[in-house]
C-alpha cells in the first residue's frame, strides 16, 4: 500500500522538490539589507529601466532592450517583470532575487527529468541528482545574488535536458529546443558557448544521423509552434542586442580573460598549478569535504564495476556521463590560462557534475548506496543553509560566496546612500547632469548610485543626474576635463575610511581615490557641503553655480 502511494504522488516529486530545496533561500532574502553594487547594481537598474519604459512607453521600451553594456542582457530583461512584484512587497530587491529563485527552481525540475530519463526512469537517482545541485554551497550561495550565472545555469540544464531526450525526440522536436536554448544561452553570458558545446553537438549529432535511426517521438504540434516562435523571437532580439554591443563585449571579454584587468581578480600561474587550482576549486563549490570524499569512493566503485561489467543498455548514459567529464575539463582547462580566479564562473558546470554523479548511482543499481548519497547530499544541503543563514559558523573552505544576511550593516549603509541620491540628485534641467563617485566600495560606486536613483525615479521621485566614476583612468588630461563637467563629487573621509591594501580588487579600482580627492579639495571650484547626519565621513563638494556650465 505504502508502495502505491508513492507511485501516485510520484510526479508530484518533480515540482515539489525544487521548490523545496530554494525555499530557504526566501528567508535569507527577507533578512538581507545589503545594498548592492557593481555588477548586480548593473543588472538591477537595467531590470528597472527596461519596467519604467515599459509602463509609460511600449515603443520606448522596444529601443531599451538593447541596453548599451558588455554584460549580456538576459538578467535584466528577465527581471523587469518581477520589478512590480517587488513594489508589492516593499522591496524591488526582493522582487528581483525572486527571479534568480524561480530561475534556480526552474534548473531543478529540467534536470530531474534528465536524471530520470538517463537513468530509466529512476525517481531515487532523480532525487539524488536535484539534492546534489540544490545543495551544492555555490548554487545556495548565487541563488541570492543578482548575478547571471544562474540563467546560464538555466541555459546549460536545457542543452543538458536535450542531449538527454535526443535518442527519443524526432528530428524537427530536436532542432527548434536547440533554436529556443541557444539565445537564452548567449542572453545570459557571453562565454555560455563554452558551456553549452558538447551537449549541442550530441543533439546535433541525433538529428543528422543516418535515417536507419529514426527518432521515435517529439513534442506535439502546438508546442512544436510555440517552440519554435519563441525561438525566433530570442533570436532576433538576441542578434539585435549583439550586433550594437559587438564592441563593448569584445572590450570586456578581453580585459576580463588577460591583463592587468583580469589579475585584479586573481594571479597569473603556470597551467598546471592553475589547473590544480581550479579542480580544488571546484571540489569546495560543489561538496563539502566531507561528501566529495563519500561521493568519490561512489564514482571509483562505479567505474571499476563499469569495466568489469560494461553494461551495454546504459551506454547513452555512458556517453553522456564522459561527455560531462569531458566538458568540465575543458572549461577548467580555459579558465587556466587566464588569470582570473573568479570561483561564481564554474557554477554553470554543476549539471555535469550531477550526472557524473547520478550516472555512478545508476552503474551500482544498489537502493542502499542511493538511499545513501540522499543522506549524505541532505545533510550537506543541511550544513550549507545553516553556514548561509547565520545558524553555525562558517567552514573556511566553502566559497567566499556563501555569505550571511547583512542586516543592521546593509540597513545602515542603505539609509547613508539613499540620503546621498537624495542630496545629489533631485535638481531638474532638461538633461540630467553628471556627479562623480569617487570612492569605489561595494555599497558606494557609481552603479549602486544608478540603481538607487532609477528605483527613486520609479516611485516619482525628482531624478536629475546620471553617476559615473573614473574607474581604472590614469591620464590626468581626462581626469580634469571630467571633473570640470560634473555637479557633485562624492567621496568619504580617507582617514576614517582607508582603502584596504588586502584587498586587490578594492585597491586596484581606487587607485585615482586619493589624489583626485587633494585635487578637488584645492580647487577654487568645488565647496564641502554640510556634513550628512546619517554618515559626518561622508563628503561631498558641489560646483560653484556660477562656474558651473
Amino acid at each position: 500500500m505504502n508502495w502505491s502511494l508513492a507511485k501516485k504522488f510520484e510526479p508530484g516529486v518533480a515540482y515539489l522538490l525544487p521548490l523545496t530545496m530554494v525555499a530557504p533561500s526566501v528567508v535569507w532574502i527577507a533578512l538581507d539589507k545589503s545594498v548592492w553594487g557593481w555588477d548586480q547594481a548593473i543588472y538591477a537598474k537595467g531590470s528597472v529601466e527596461l519596467f519604467y519604459a515599459l509602463i509609460h512607453s511600449p515603443e520606448r521600451w522596444l529601443r531599451r532592450l538593447n541596453i548599451p553594456q558588455a554584460q549580456a542582457p538576459g538578467v535584466s530583461w528577465l527581471g523587469q517583470f518581477f520589478v512590480f512584484l517587488g513594489y508589492l512587497l516593499g522591496s524591488i530587491d526582493v522582487g528581483l532575487l525572486i527571479s534568480i529563485l524561480l530561475t534556480q527552481a526552474l534548473t531543478l525540475l529540467l534536470m530531474y527529468r534528465v536524471f530520470r530519463e538517463l537513468s530509466d526512469g529512476s525517481t531515487l537517482i532523480a532525487i539524488v541528482g536535484c539534492i546534489a545541485i540544490g545543495s551544492a554551497p555555490l548554487f545556495v550561495a548565487l541563488s541570492h545574488q543578482y548575478v547571471s550565472e544562474p540563467l546560464q545555469l538555466l541555459a546549460v540544464s536545457w542543452f543538458v535536458l536535450i542531449m538527454s531526450f535526443a535518442p527519443k525526440w524526432n528530428r524537427v522536436f530536436t532542432l527548434s529546443q536547440l533554436l529556443a536554448a541557444a539565445p537564452l544561452a548567449m542572453l545570459a553570458k557571453v562565454s555560455s558557448p563554452l558551456y553549452c558545446a558538447g551537449p549541442a553537438l550530441v543533439a546535433l549529432w541525433y538529428v543528422f544521423r543516418p535515417a536507419a535511426y529514426p527518432n521515435k517521438s517529439g513534442g506535439d504540434k502546438i508546442t512544436l509552434i510555440i517552440v519554435l516562435a519563441a525561438g525566433l523571437i530570442l533570436n532576433v532580439a538576441t542578434v539585435r542586442w549583439y550586433s550594437a554591443n559587438i564592441a563593448r563585449i569584445a572590450e570586456h571579454v578581453s580585459a576580463s580573460s588577460f591583463g592587468p584587468f583580469a589579475e585584479v581578480y586573481g594571479k597569473a600561474d603556470s597551467f598546471l598549478n592553475e589547473m590544480l587550482r581550479w579542480s580544488g576549486s571546484l571540489q569546495n563549490n560543489f561538496f563539502l569535504p566531507i561528501v566529495f570524499v563519500v561521493i568519490s569512493a561512489l564514482c571509483l566503485l562505479a567505474v571499476i564495476l563499469y569495466l568489469v561489467r560494461k553494461r551495454l543498455p546504459e551506454r547513452h548514459f555512458t556517453m553522456c556521463a564522459l561527455l560531462a567529464l569531458l566538458q568540465i575539463i575543458i572549461v577548467l582547462s580555459v579558465f587556466s590560462f587566464s588569470p582570473s580566479r573568479e570561483t561564481r564562473y564554474l557554477l554553470p558546470l554543476l549539471p555535469y557534475a550531477g550526472v557524473v554523479v547520478c550516472w555512478s548511482l545508476g552503474q551500482m543499481a544498489s537502493p542502499i548506496l542511493t538511499r545513501l548519497a540522499i543522506g549524505v547530499f541532505l545533510a550537506q544541503y543541511a550544513s550549507t543553509y545553516g553556514q548561509a543563514l547565520g545558524l553555525w559558523s562558517r567552514d573556511s573552505r566553502t566559497p567566499g560566496w556563501l555569505m550571511r544576511p547583512n542586516s543592521d550593516s546593509g540597513e545602515r549603509e542603505g539609509r547613508v546612500l539613499d540620503a546621498i541620491v537624495a542630496k545629489t540628485c533631485t535638481d531638474m534641467h532638461p538633461q540630467r547632469y553628471l556627479n562623480l563617485v569617487g570612492i569605489e566600495k561595494p555599497w558606494l560606486n557609481e552603479h549602486s548610485a544608478n540603481y538607487l536613483a532609477a528605483k527613486h525615479r520609479l516611485l516619482h521621485k525628482p531624478v536629475g543626474c546620471v553617476y559615473g566614476s573614473f574607474g581604472w583612468e590614469t591620464d590626468s588630461a581626462k581626469i580634469s576635463n571630467l571633473l570640470s563637467s560634473i555637479r557633485y563629487y562624492i567621496a568619504m573621509d580617507p582617514s576614517s575610511n582607508p582603502v584596504p591594501e588586502e584587498d586587490p580588487h578594492l585597491k586596484a579600482i581606487n587607485v585615482n581615490y586619493l589624489p583626485t580627492l587633494k585635487r578637488v579639495q584645492s580647487s577654487a571650484l568645488f565647496e564641502l557641503q554640510s556634513a550628512l547626519p546619517e554618515d559626518h565621513t561622508i563628503w561631498i563638494f558641489r560646483r560653484n553655480e556660477n562656474k558651473f556650465h
